[in-house]
């Protein structure tokens, strides 16, 4: 067993919560949890949560977002309801694989793609193989790769990047994780740290996965020159008051994008889509 086959070992006896709202797609990586609002008159919306949070965290951002937009939200694969299977990696290609299977699923096309921190590697990754799917990349959080080391270091314990050691440290302190995780994130005094970190325990103890340990490790094994040669549009949103990323370079995704258009904002919510 690989240390990413841990995950599903780990998740073994999860299973969703029934919710008539989201439905699922059977892939190789996961069975992903997606939600569609699928008014198919409006121009379409692809985001993903970015661990702790899972698709319950975005209810407010959907009913404001779908007004404009045919909204279409997924646990990204070791995320949410959305539990690994056969060993899925986490490298950008495994996350836009998964990406493309949503979108072929969904008959998807120019998208607007919308994803914060981590994920928003695999939305450069997706951009660059699909660019003829996109009309814009909205990134939020999501320095350079390189860019992202200092990041690691800070708010990563090494023991979580240890493979195995990193997949049973995370999954015995999964109920703890979201509060630690909220706390840095979010600015000092949110009125959201309580009802998130509420909200992410809830939904781990009863049916959500977090493997946080994978995606750090999965991680490691990329480099930065693999998300090189995006050219569509991109809108990068970098919020200040993000205590965790506070020796972060955030210019340093021109790095992998030269002509990113940065944005730097004092959002209060930095963890969520923006509301476009």
């Amino acid at each position: 067993m690989n240390a990413f086959r841990l995950d599903q070992y780990l998740y073994r006896k999860l299973s969703p919560q029934k919710n008539h709202s989201f439905s699922f797609l059977q892939t190789e990586s996961a069975n992903i949890r997606f939600f569609d609002s699928g008014d198919n008159s409006k121009p379409t919306l692809l985001t993903a949560p970015d661990g702790p949070c899972f698709i319950e965290h975005f209810q407010e951002y959907i009913e404001k977002a779908k007004k404009n937009w045919r909204v279409v939200i997924l646990d990204m694969p070791g995320f949410g309801e959305s539990y690994p299977l056969n060993g899925y990696n986490h490298s950008f290609e495994s996350g836009a694989n998964a990406l493309k299977r949503l979108v072929d699923h969904l008959s998807l096309g120019d998208i607007t793609l919308s994803l914060s921190c981590g994920n928003g590697f695999y939305g450069i990754y997706f951009a660059k193989k699909y660019p003829e799917l996109i009309k814009k990349l909205i990134l939020i959080q999501t320095p350079g790769f390189k860019g992202m080391r200092p990041w690691l270091r800070a708010s990563v314990p090494t023991p979580v990047k240890m493979p195995y050691i990193g997949q049973l440290l995370v999954y015995l302190q999964r109920h703890k994780i979201p509060k630690v995780w909220f706390k840095v994130a979010l600015p000092k005094h949110s009125e959201y740290l309580s009802s998130w970190s509420e909200l992410s325990k809830n939904r781990i103890e009863k049916s959500c996965c977090n493997c946080l340990a994978s995606v750090v490790q999965g991680f490691a094994a990329m480099k930065e020159d693999d998300l090189l040669g995006c050219e569509v549009p991109t809108l990068m949103i970098w919020g200040k008051k993000d205590y965790s990323h506070r020796f972060t370079d955030e210019s340093s995704l021109r790095d992998v994008i030269p002509n990113v258009d940065l944005s730097l904002i004092h959002i209060s919510e930095p963890t969520r889509p923006l509301y476009i």
